[in-house]
């Protein structure tokens, strides 16, 4: 009795296959899960026998087809600019740090010629010290010089009136 079933079931299949204007469930149902999963595919006359169908099932892949490829470039687009957006973010984030940097810079430097300034002032009034500590030694090198040459000086002195001493104790004597 199975058989006889499955023979008439068959006949039935081949009986609806043969007529153009029928679809099988199963057929249709295999397409459009192809097409859920992501695996669209075309029809040919060896899946249905109407050439018609053939054509729109074809033409609806193909509408199918571009409008993903469509939208794929879309993405495509819009992930580029975020893309380009993020290397800009960067390039702002980057400016942003060197302008840190440079503001540091600058405030660096002012205190760096605050710094140089009290050093120059510092150098001038040292300079001016030991200009007057050279005068000042000099004058006491003068001074010392002076006093050598009246001791000397003495000296000469004493002695000529050591030798005139001599002469007169000798004059006496």
């Amino acid at each position: 009795m199975f058989k006889k079933l499955l023979k008439n079931t068959e006949e039935k299949k081949s009986e609806y296959l043969s007529n153009a204007e029928y679809i099988h469930k199963d057929v249709l149902i295999k397409l459009f899960s192809d097409v859920i999963q992501g695996k669209p595919r075309k029809l040919t006359l060896d899946d249905v026998k109407c050439s018609d169908v053939v054509d729109k099932w074809n033409e609806v892949i193909d509408v199918l087809c571009s409008s993903r490829r469509k939208s794929v470039l879309e993405v495509n687009d819009l992930l580029q600019k975020v893309t380009r957006m993020d290397s800009v973010r960067d390039i702002i984030k980057s400016v942003d740090t060197q302008t840190e940097a440079l503001h540091s810079m600058s405030a660096n430097s002012e205190e760096l010629a605050a710094s140089i300034e009290e050093v120059s002032n510092m150098s001038q009034k040292m300079s001016q010290y030991s200009s007057d500590t050279k005068q000042v030694s000099e004058a006491g090198v003068s001074s010392v010089s002076e006093s050598i040459e009246f001791v000397k000086k003495s000296f000469e002195d004493i002695e000529i009136i050591n030798n005139k001493m001599q002469m007169v104790k000798e004059k006496t004597t």
